[in-house]
């Protein structure tokens, strides 16, 4: 984790809006946007990003009032986005091996909700800083959302465990690792 990254100052609760910043890209979940925005009616949901679907999904945004568009934010932006929010939503179905949208969130004291798969879940097992649910169920996505909405203690805490978390993915806690693992088994 970037230096620049743990110099982020958390927010932990938010204002009941949801936030979802990635490329916008088949393998991002972004298709999925419709059935979530149609599901969560009276939920804020805040998109940022580019990509192949950016117009799917300005076409969500003129199709579902709670669904705001913002396109391609600066840095800072995003910072102020995601800071007001109170969690992240990542449907991501590939595998990716590791998710630097997820330690954003973290590093901004966000939980994440985001499928059982790849990268994702390892961090949010590791850290306990968000729910996954079950991968390409929709519903079970839509409920853990819910349930952390309705739940602003447990949105805080798993807030300050993100933070935690990514406050020991330093370059130097990092390196020290790896080479007691070296060491270990020279």
């Amino acid at each position: 984790v970037p230096d620049e990254l743990l110099k982020l100052r958390p927010s932990y609760g938010g204002d009941g809006s949801v936030t979802f910043f990635a490329r916008l890209s088949p393998e991002k979940g972004v298709y999925l946007l419709p059935v979530i925005a149609r599901e969560l009616r009276g939920v804020r949901i805040h998109v940022m990003g580019d990509g192949p679907l950016r117009d799917f999904v300005v076409g969500i945004s003129r199709e579902f009032s709670n669904v705001v568009y913002h396109g391609f934010v600066s840095n800072e932006e995003k910072v102020m986005i995601v800071s007001r929010s109170s969690l992240v939503i990542l449907p991501i179905i590939w595998m990716e091996t590791f998710s630097y949208t997820v330690v954003e969130s973290f590093a901004l004291g966000k939980p994440v909700i985001s499928f059982d798969l790849g990268g994702p879940k390892e961090l949010i097992e590791s850290s306990g800083a968000g729910l996954l649910a079950r991968p390409f169920n929709v519903e079970d996505f839509v409920d853990k959302v819910r349930y952390l909405l309705n739940n602003p203690d447990i949105v805080k805490d798993m807030g300050s465990r993100g933070k935690n978390f990514v406050e020991g993915l330093t370059p130097r806690n990092y390196a020290s690792k790896i080479l007691e693992i070296y060491r270990e088994n020279l």
